[in-house]
């Protein structure tokens, strides 16, 4: 290559030589820049579902508060517990349990989601096992106010701590042990326990 053309083709490679290094840099800057986007939008979306974890855990809170004051006024004292234990299993299975089994189903998370329905199985199991004994007024506060608490804290944007869910584990694991017949064994083991 004689030296006339060399030097007419540096111009030339230079500029070709430029192009190429500004075309990688967009490159590289616009998956940069796409990955940027990427995660924004995963950080939206994140965003949006703990926004719909709150408003539906929300809900939740609000139709189990109410079941409590539903629960404190129409227990006077002065009825017979068995008669009230019969109305109330019919007010939840009528009136409860459709809005409340909606509420939970809609929440977008599904860990949120099942340990809320802990509240469900816990309250029906507790239905079943009292059986107009009387006695159901314990299982309700207890159920709704652990089953408050955790959706609470949902509600909040945080998550329920361990107590407020072993409360409800707890309750469920007691019911079960006097519908399998081991109410004594379980209730002799928690009083050794404490």
């Amino acid at each position: 290559m004689n030296p006339e053309t060399l030097e007419a083709l540096v111009p030339m490679l230079t500029a070709l030589i430029g192009v190429g290094g500004t075309l990688g840099g967009v490159a590289i800057s616009q998956r940069s820049s796409d990955k940027r986007e990427r995660d924004r939008e995963r950080e939206r979306r994140g965003d949006v579902t703990r926004e719909r974890v709150r408003e539906t855990a929300k809900v939740v809170y609000d139709l189990l508060n109410e079941e409590k004051v539903y629960v404190t006024h129409t227990q006077k004292g002065d009825e017979d517990p068995d008669e009230w234990d019969a109305a109330y299993e019919s007010h939840v299975y009528d009136e409860l349990m459709s809005p409340l089994t909606r509420a939970i189903a809609l929440v977008p998370d599904a860990v949120a989601r099942s340990q809320m329905a802990l509240t469900l199985r816990a309250l029906t199991s507790g239905l079943r096992v009292n059986m107009g004994n009387g006695e159901l007024y314990f299982f309700i506060y207890v159920i709704l106010n652990s089953a408050l608490s955790a959706s609470s804290a949902y509600a909040r944007g945080e998550r329920p701590n361990s107590e407020e869910l072993a409360q409800l584990v707890r309750t469920r694991d007691w019911i079960h042990a006097i519908e399998g017949g081991n109410a004594v064994d379980f209730l002799t083991h928690d009083d050794e326990a404490a």
